[in-house]
């Protein structure tokens, strides 16, 4: 028989298992991509942003935002209503109140979007309750979404694609379920985002990737933080949202630390 004939067959044979192999890659690599890496930053200082403005589609701390947006005065020094009219912004969840109190009034818009997060990283093996009694303990929730995955014929026994976009009652308890942020559910890590934060799962985790001021400083409960005043992470309970004294219940089974990492004043 000709050779060329089995050297054929041992090539397509060669080919499907590559194919297989792709095929399982794929799937099992579905739940990590979700990790999110990317993080959000003041479109002029690189720094950690507080706001987005709904007029220029752009994030800004809230300094840089009142020098990009000068407000026009007449001739009696009145501050021309325009402006703050048409750049008119979202605060950021977790951002804390103080840092706009200088803000001129009526520039703020307080939408829905303020109390909404994206959980992320979610075991595929956990329903709906499950996830809403461990989110129940930062605020009440008012509406729940899984995330569908995208091609419901190619996995039909999947229930989700590993992440839910959580509305709760106020922006005060969206902000504490950020305080949730890598707190182990069926083995998993959940990742607690604001609405705009990257799920393009494009490398490893970064201490960023936790918004401002929501947890407490690793570094500092485990001895000294560099950074200071600097450092994104609260380095007393009364700069978390609600100044620390927000309720939380205890800790799950088997988890290691709560909300506030464990510490103790």
């Amino acid at each position: 028989m000709n050779p060329s004939f089995f050297n054929r067959r041992k090539r397509d044979a060669e080919q499907e298992k590559l194919k297989k192999k792709w095929q399982i890659d794929e799937d099992s690599d579905e739940e990590d991509s979700l990790d999110p890496s990317e993080t959000l930053t003041c479109c002029t200082c690189r720094g950690e942003p507080d706001l987005r403005c709904n007029d220029c589609c752009s994030y800004f701390c809230s300094q840089h935002f009142v020098e990009s947006h000068p407000l026009d005065v007449d001739d009696g020094g009145r501050e021309v209503e325009s402006v703050k009219s048409k750049h008119r912004f979202r605060v950021l969840v977790g951002v804390l109140e103080s840092k706009f109190d200088d803000m001129p009034v009526g520039w703020r818009v307080d939408d829905e979007l303020s109390r909404v997060v994206i959980v992320a990283n979610i075991s595929f093996e956990v329903g709906e309750e499950e996830v809403r009694t461990f989110l129940a303990r930062a605020g009440n929730i008012t509406d729940f979404q899984f995330i569908k995955h995208g091609d419901a014929a190619k996995k039909p026994n999947m229930l989700h694609n590993g992440s839910a976009r959580v509305q709760f009652e106020s922006v005060k308890g969206a902000a504490c379920a950020l305080g949730l942020h890598g707190l182990d559910l069926h083995g998993r890590p959940l990742r607690v985002l604001t609405v705009g934060q990257s799920m393009n799962g494009g490398g490893g985790s970064s201490s960023r990737s936790v918004p401002y001021k929501v947890k407490m400083c690793q570094h500092l409960l485990n001895g000294q933080c560099r950074k200071g005043t600097s450092c994104s992470f609260a380095h007393h309970p009364q700069e978390l949202p609600g100044g620390g004294k927000v309720h939380v219940p205890p800790s799950a089974p088997g988890q290691k630390h709560g909300v506030d990492g464990g510490f103790r004043w």
